[in-house]
């Protein structure tokens, strides 16, 4: 997953708790601890997961309100443009009206 994405968060924190789970392996936690205190470290470690899991869906929420608002300014401009059509036929078909009263003024003066 790191080599598709780089940046993601989970993938790296899930690695990290993999290689702290080798042992032996580089950044591995090296002494022993009590009963007590690896429960404490998985404590821990489920807040820090807790926490990271909370942003993740604080992001999403934030570009579902991002996204929600987007498709709201976008009907929003097409309602206007739909409206600045119909208000331009109508000045169309006046123009239209107003140039056949015109047309048909000049065709009596010519007789």
């Amino acid at each position: 997953m790191l080599a598709k994405t780089p940046d993601d968060k989970f993938a790296k924190y899930y690695a990290k708790l993999c290689q702290d789970a080798i042992p032996g392996a580089k950044g591995a936690k090296k002494e022993r601890l009590s009963a007590g205190e690896e429960k404490a470290a998985r404590v821990g470690d489920l807040e820090k997961e807790v926490a990271y899991i909370k942003s993740d869906i604080k992001e999403q929420q934030d570009m579902g309100r991002f996204l929600e608002n987007k498709a709201q300014r976008k009907a929003a401009r097409e309602e206007l443009i739909r409206k600045k059509e119909r208000q331009l036929k109508e000045q169309e078909e006046l123009l239209g009206e107003e140039k056949e009263d015109y047309c048909s003024g000049q065709d009596l003066k010519a007789h």
